[in-house]
């Protein structure tokens, strides 16, 4: 999300992604009323596994290792309290010709 990172100066390499600083980012977007927990997922082998909380209203993060950056591959939203808990079933939007990546164009480069 533009402009990038916590201070907009982009995210610092290892820093680690937490749920509370996205609800932060998503709830200034204009048009949105409210963030229910975000549910952050990481990859392991070739599936997605959901971060465990330990409990219901615990924060979650995805640590990086000192070289690595997040990469943010979908955005689910969802009306009310259905959001998934495994991502297999969520359909592909790349998976055929009608999908559209929309890019983000940095202001300098």
């Amino acid at each position: 999300m533009p402009p990038g990172g916590v201070d907009g100066a982009g995210w610092p390499l290892g820093r680690p992604v937490r749920d509370r600083e996205l609800e932060v980012a998503v709830a200034r977007v204009p048009g949105v009323s409210g963030v229910a927990p975000i549910n952050l997922f990481q990859r392991q082998g070739k599936d997605w596994s959901k971060v465990p909380r330990t409990s219901a209203d615990a924060p979650v993060q995805v640590s990086l290792q000192p070289w690595q950056l997040p990469e943010l591959l979908s955005v689910v939203v969802v009306v009310g309290d259905e959001a998934p808990d495994d991502l297999r079933g969520v359909p592909n939007p790349f998976a055929d010709q009608s999908g559209v990546a929309v890019p983000v164009v940095p202001e300098l480069c």
